[in-house]
Order: structure tokens, then C-alpha cells, then sequence
């Protein structure tokens, strides 16, 4: 239901001031102005915020004498002010030069020096001795266990299960040391586990490709590389599973510590740069 004005009555209308008007549409006018204002501050703020941690390098060649223009930078441009680590190589620090010397605020100060030894912790090169199981080597040690009164070795322990498990181990591995060559070999801490001779002897051949100037050779043997490290990676990949399998979670720990170089706490170090 609607309600009809009586005929005859005037229409009312309210009129309001133009002064009103114009100061209502000018406040209206500078509040949002001054919401735009804020909003591109805000903006301008957050331009150089980096939503993931940033990380500044740089190979300075000398730091200590570039320290004002460092602090500067740090205090006026939000790229240096905002990152989360800032690198530097080539620093050219030593002992005799101070923290407070080379400290930015906000900062925290790390150095690698080179002449400081203890920073630098070099792992020397390791040797092992393997077995190498070739087929004559396992042909000898079958012959070896055929031969074997195994009779005598098991008649004089009896119903000792212990000391049979002994004298038989030590007689197995007495074998093996008298049929199965053994070598010995350099362990580098760098060298990853599925690294094999055929890997290495690639990369000897590579190696010389370069040295003679050959860049066909060497794009050829840079595709057989490729194709030998990544069948290297799979058959450790398949030798990890086995051991999984077979529930020997030491073996399998130690290989992906090797494969991921993963170090106890306290055993890498890291700075400026040296």
C-alpha cells in the first residue's frame, strides 16, 4: 500500500546550501584523497619487502674500506635494508681486523677468513681396502668350499651352536682372504657413493678431450657421461631399496647421509667470505 500526497498540497522538497554542497563534496574529496595517499604509501612500503628471504652477493674485493658506502646503502635502499643476507667474497679480512669494523645494524656479523684456520676445516683423503670379486676369484673359493671336509670341522663343537657358528665363520673368512685379491683405495670426502671406476675412467677421458681441444670429443663424452652417472644413480637407488627391504636401516641411514652430506651440528662453518 502506498501513501499519495493530497491533491492540492505542494510538493516539499528540502534545499540544501550550495556552501554545504561544495564543503561536503570537498570532504568528501580529500578523504579519499588522503585514503590514496595512504594506500600508495603502503604500497611504496612494501615494494621492496621480499615475500620470500632475499640473499645480496657480491664480490667486494676489500670490504673494510667499503663499509660507509655499505652502511649507507643499508640505510637508505629497502633492497639492502629489507634482504635477509647479505654475502660477500673476496673480503680480504684477518685476524687483525675487528668485528666492530666490518658490523652493519641489524646484522649479524659471520667471517670466513682464510688465514683462520680454525674456520676451514679441510677432511683428508681417506684409504680402504676392498675385495675384488672377480670370476676366477669365485670360481677358486667354490672349489675351495667343495673341497672342504665340513664334516670334521662340525663333529668336535657338537651341540655347541656358538662355537660352531665361530669356527665356521673363521674358516669361511680364512677362505676368502686366501682366494679373493684385495686393493687398496682413495676415499675423497667430495666423491658421492654411486661414483664408480667407469665413471671416473669417463672423466679422465674428458679430461684429455679438453686438453687437446677436441670440442666434438667432448660433447660426446659429456652425453656418455650423462648416461653413466644417471645408470650409477639407479642401480644405488635399487641397492638403497634392497636394504630397506631386507630391514637394514644402518646401511640405509649412512647412504643417504652420503648421498644428502649431511653433517652433525657443528661440524661446517660459514662468513663473509675469504
Amino acid at each position: 500500500m502506498g501513501l499519495r500526497m493530497p491533491a492540492g498540497v505542494a510538493e516539499m522538497t528540502h534545499q540544501i546550501p550550495e556552501e554545504l554542497k561544495r564543503n561536503s563534496r570537498g570532504r568528501r574529496g580529500r578523504g579519499r584523497r588522503a585514503r590514496q595517499r595512504k594506500t600508495k604509501a603502503r604500497r611504496e612500503k612494501r615494494r621492496f619487502k621480499p615475500y620470500l628471504p632475499s640473499i645480496i652477493m657480491g664480490n667486494v674485493r676489500s670490504l673494510a674500506n667499503k663499509m660507509d658506502e655499505l652502511t649507507a646503502l643499508a640505510r637508505s635502499q629497502a633492497e639492502f635494508r629489507e634482504c635477509s643476507i647479505m654475502c660477500f667474497t673476496e673480503s680480504w679480512l684477518h685476524k687483525d681486523i675487528p668485528d666492530n669494523n666490518v658490523s652493519v645494524d641489524g646484522f649479524q656479523t659471520v667471517r670466513g677468513d682464510r688465514d683462520c684456520i680454525e674456520s676451514v676445516k679441510k677432511q683428508p683423503v681417506t684409504t680402504k681396502t676392498v675385495r675384488r670379486w672377480s670370476e676366477e676369484a669365485m670360481e677358486a673359493l667354490r672349489g675351495c668350499f667343495e673341497v672342504t671336509d665340513w664334516q670334521a670341522l662340525s663333529e668336535p663343537r657338537g651341540d655347541d651352536i656358538d662355537g660352531l657358528t665361530g669356527c665356521l665363520t673363521d674358516y669361511i673368512n680364512f677362505c676368502v682372504d686366501c682366494n679373493v685379491p684385495t686393493r687398496t683405495i682413495k676415499c675423497y670426502p667430495n666423491n658421492k657413493p654411486w661414483i664408480t671406476k667407469d665413471i671416473k675412467i669417463i672423466l679422465n677421458a674428458k679430461k684429455r678431450a679438453f686438453r687437446a681441444g677436441d670440442k666434438d670429443g667432448v660433447k660426446t663424452i659429456q652425453g656418455e657421461l650423462r648416461v653413466t652417472i644417471r645408470e650409477a644413480k639407479e642401480k644405488y637407488r635399487r641397492k638403497l631399496e634392497g636394504k630397506l627391504q631386507q630391514n637394514n636401516m644402518k646401511e640405509v641411514w649412512s647412504g643417504m647421509k652420503a648421498i644428502t652430506g649431511f653433517k652433525q651440528a657443528g661440524g661446517g662453518g660459514g662468513g663473509w667470505g675469504g
